[in-house]
């Protein structure tokens, strides 16, 4: 590993704990204001069990292609090398659930097939005004897509 590599992995740790120190407050805060969309943005909690742990654990997680029933989330962890946590223990327990609206919602969740990937990334980029394009590029790993379904 490289000296950029390893100040790179370093930084984004530590920014990655203060935008999750950050984003936990905003997001309760606007759960009691009734407002978690901003723009075409849903704003989701997101609990999924610890693979290694077994205890439960809280993501807040942005969607900007939702509906009701599914959300699509692109865990780039801000270009980083590796996937976040949740996305191991989405993969290891599938079932979670997602806090919307005010309830507790069970959901299954799964990593997007290539064909999956291929018919849903244009549009998640084009909402995220290539946001996602980017931070695709600036990481030598391939994102994943993880889709969340109603149970």
């Amino acid at each position: 590993m490289s000296v950029i590599s390893t100040v790179w992995d370093n930084g984004h740790r530590i920014g990655a704990q203060l935008l999750n120190i950050v984003t936990g407050p905003l997001f309760r805060f606007g759960q009691k204001i009734g407002y978690t969309t901003t723009l075409h943005v849903k704003w989701v909690e997101l609990y999924t069990i610890g693979r290694k742990t077994g205890l439960r654990r809280k993501s807040i997680m942005p969607s900007v292609l939702h509906t009701n029933d599914r959300f699509v989330l692109v865990p780039t962890y801000g270009g980083h090398t590796k996937s976040p946590g949740w996305v191991h223990n989405i993969k290891a327990k599938p079932e979670i659930e997602v806090a919307m609206d005010g309830k507790i919602v069970p959901m299954r969740g799964h990593i997007a097939t290539d064909q999956e990937r291929e018919e849903i990334w244009t549009k998640l980029v084009i909402r995220s005004l290539g946001i996602y394009a980017v931070l695709q590029a600036i990481t030598n790993r391939h994102v994943q897509l993880v889709i969340l379904e109603r149970i």
